[in-house]
């Protein structure tokens, strides 16, 4: 046993153990990176545990500028293809939102839905918790550039993660001073287990979306963005 060093190894990981090691470290809950996984071969092929997933995407007009909404459409691709690739079991739930939420496809994100509306993220952040409830240690995903349409809304929800076990991720695509700053906000109301990596159009062309991984494992905590 050995604690995580990349995200490959998460199907692998021992939550109880794991829960243990976390709490010595001042976290309730199972949190990355304090996440304790099998190192052998016969525990790795043994201990495919799933790890449900929730993406949910903003597709507000203001997703159409500066080709935000092509940075989300590959970081989607990238983050469904990774965990399909860390175990096929793994049940990852994606959806669009802007005045309301849209279930979706990957194939139909890419070639059908386009940006468009207002910014409803508290809503996106209560869909997410809402198909996570049930699954257990989980984790979620907000692809958003960071303009709600009600900031103290999205906070509110946001707090709604402090008692569960989805731990909240946020890509912060093209974001500024303004964003940033309510970005800290929602993600200081989820709890200290969310992590946030800011995402800018120049990534696409140094191919920092294909490695996917590398990404989320440079993720601030919030308490460091």
């Amino acid at each position: 046993w050995g604690s995580l060093t990349s995200l490959n190894e998460l199907p692998h990981v021992n939550w109880i153990k794991s829960s243990i090691y976390s709490r010595t470290k001042g976290y309730r809950l199972p949190t990355f990176p304090y996440l304790i996984t099998g190192k052998t071969g016969n525990q790795e092929k043994n201990a495919r545990a799933s790890i449900d997933t929730a993406i949910v995407v903003d597709r507000s007009g203001s997703m159409d500028e500066n080709q935000r909404w092509e940075i989300a459409q590959k970081t989607t691709l990238a983050l469904h293809s990774l965990m399909r690739k860390l175990n096929p079991k793994n049940n990852t739930y994606l959806a669009c939102y802007d005045n309301v939420i849209t279930p979706a496809t990957t194939a139909q994100m890419m070639r059908e839905l386009r940006p468009n509306g207002g910014t409803e993220t508290d809503r996106a952040l209560y869909w997410m918790r809402d198909v996570l409830k049930d699954s257990g240690p989980s984790i979620g995903y907000l692809l958003t550039d960071g303009a709600p349409n009600s900031t103290s809304a999205a906070i509110e929800a946001a707090k709604e993660f402090r008692n569960t076990q989805i731990m909240l991720n946020i890509f912060l695509i093209d974001g500024n001073y303004d964003t940033e700053s309510i970005t800290r906000e929602i993600g200081k109301a989820a709890g200290d287990r969310t992590r946030v990596i800011p995402v800018t159009n120049y990534q696409l062309a140094t191919g920092a979306i294909k490695n996917i991984d590398e990404v989320i494992r440079e993720m601030y905590t919030i308490n460091d963005f």
